[in-house]
């Protein structure tokens, strides 16, 4: 995709741990907490979601909860209840919480992530996926 997108070619390998305050390293990609927090540290970021979104007017899905197979309906019923409870209380939380982070985590929890795995989500999934397969090729 940088190919595609950027121009360029670069050259991934797995990150050990601690790479990404190695100031040895050129460039690299840092997802997640780690990704939040070091941001402010880089002249340069590029935040994927936008970068995706930008080319393919698509959201992008960090993460999602899967199965391999098919799970009882009581299971699914706790298990949506529980998440639908989360989403909810994502206030609570964050007061609840003794972490400290260079952003504002209530805009970021309740207004940057959405937690409905819909259509569009699944389509872009899905070329996600194409993508990575092309890779392979």
């Amino acid at each position: 995709m940088a190919q595609e997108f950027w121009n360029i070619q670069p050259l991934y390998t797995i990150g050990e741990a601690g790479y990404e305050t190695d100031s040895t390293i050129e460039s690299k990609i840092i997802i997640g907490d780690r990704a939040m927090l070091q941001y402010p540290d880089y002249p340069y970021s590029y935040d994927l979601a936008y970068e995706w979104y930008q080319a393919f007017s698509l959201p992008f899905v960090f993460a999602c909860w899967v199965a391999n197979k098919p799970l009882p309906p009581d299971y699914m019923q706790e298990f949506n209840s529980a998440l639908r409870f989360g989403v909810e209380h994502i206030a609570d939380s964050i007061s609840q919480s003794n972490k400290r982070v260079p952003f504002d985590l209530h805009q970021y929890l309740q207004h940057n992530i959405d937690y409905t795995f819909d259509t569009t989500k699944q389509q872009a999934m899905q070329l996600f996926i194409e993508k990575i397969k092309s890779l392979r090729q």
